[in-house]
């Protein structure tokens, strides 16, 4: 707004109210006492103008959108920690069950990367784990019992570098009898600290949503806040009157896992007081979550030329990127489509692009397809076949 009150705007109009019988040239005595003055009322200016923006929350500095935001009761989301799923074994000679040695607090290390054990995981499902203890022994888990040697285990550095790394883990204090630590499952990602264009986005859907008193604008929004959450659908009545059907992805837009579907089940609606509202549903919701499904398409290419001498593993892998990078824009997607049609066209557009590519004579989908039908509620992975 006031870009035009430059230094040399102000000087040239300072000087202009003058008398011309007057020296106005560079170095006379006018000329240096009015341009200190005016570099200070530039100075003004552009600082006024910063003010300005900053009022605004199109425009405003992460550090005033914050402010802004407040007033609504928003706040950026901050990093949170990685909760991975981490096996235990012990010399059959140590203890009975495997992972009887290890204990909360306990320390690991993959790499660069320390991790806290948290608590040891429970069958939550509603039917019979069958599991092997250290010495090879079948031994049968009830729902709600402790799984022997299973841990959740928490990655101490914040945000999504904690999503990466699987495999062997390192006491940090010695372990008698240990003979196996491992993360094998990723169960809530973590999270980055939320960017500022995301934050501003999500200031204006406060805004501009329709969400009150328990509607699908309401649940979408509950859901999504919860660490760990990526993408929401809401369902009405999927189990008859008075139920809520909640689908979610996780916050890298894969399946979620069972621990952080029963994390959102505990928040929305706790099992054990279902339809009461004693969580975040309203009285009267009955609420179940559950997850989308991953569905691997095969895709298999005909007659394919490779430049002269390019290295076809190199290239193959390349195609490999570029159709994964697809994948993830089509599932980026989810939380806003129904059913959506992907085709064997757009798969050979995309996989030409890549570098030591002459020709691809065709491609086919799940072996006979020109395009496959994604359902609402599934993902998309792909299995290339050269």
């Amino acid at each position: 707004m006031f870009e035009a009150n430059t230094y040399d705007e102000l000087l040239a109009a300072m000087l202009k109210q003058v008398p011309t019988k007057v020296d106005k040239r560079e170095g006379s005595i006018i000329f240096d006492t009015l341009s200190p003055a005016a570099l200070e009322l530039a100075n003004t200016y552009i600082g006024m103008d910063i003010i300005l923006n900053n009022a605004f929350a199109a425009t405003a500095e992460r550090e005033y959108l914050i402010l802004i935001a407040r007033e609504r009761g928003l706040t950026p989301n901050t990093a949170s920690r990685a909760v991975l799923r981490a096996e235990f074994n012990f010399n059959s000679n140590i203890g009975e069950y495997i992972g009887e040695y290890v204990s909360e607090g306990d320390r690991f290390n993959i790499d660069k990367l320390n991790y806290t054990l948290l608590s040891q995981m429970i069958n939550d499902t509603y039917e019979e784990l069958t599991v092997t203890d250290s010495s090879g022994a079948i031994i049968k888990v009830k729902p709600r019992e402790y799984i022997p040697g299973v841990w959740q285990i928490m990655c101490e550095t914040a945000g999504t570098v904690g999503n990466k790394s699987f495999g062997n883990l390192i006491p940090i204090r010695t372990i008698e009898g240990l003979t196996r630590a491992e993360i094998t499952e990723l169960l809530i990602p973590g999270e980055d600290e939320e960017e500022t264009e995301d934050f501003r986005q999500r200031y204006f859907d406060s805004i501009n949503s329709d969400a009150f008193g328990g509607n699908r604008a309401d649940y979408i929004k509950w859901v999504s806040e919860i660490e760990g959450v990526g993408q929401v659908k809401v369902k009405r009545t999927p189990l008859g009157g008075g139920t809520v059907g909640v689908i979610i992805t996780d916050s890298e837009n894969k399946p979620a896992s069972a621990a952080l579907i029963s994390k959102v089940k505990e928040l929305l609606d706790p099992a054990e007081f279902t339809g009461q509202g004693e969580g975040i549903a309203p009285i009267g919701h009955s609420v179940t979550v559950s997850t989308v499904e991953e569905q691997t398409v095969r895709i298999t290419f005909e007659n394919i030329e490779y430049v002269s001498g390019a290295d076809t593993e190199t290239v193959q892998n390349r195609i490999k990127q570029i159709l994964e990078e697809y994948a993830s824009i089509i599932n980026s997607g989810w939380g806003d489509r129904q059913n959506t049609k992907i085709y064997a066209a757009q798969i050979l557009a995309r996989s030409l692009d890549a570098s030591g590519i002459v020709n691809i004579e065709s491609a086919e989908l799940d072996d006979s397809s020109s395009y496959i039908i994604l359902d609402e509620n599934k993902i998309v992975s792909f299995s290339v076949d050269f």
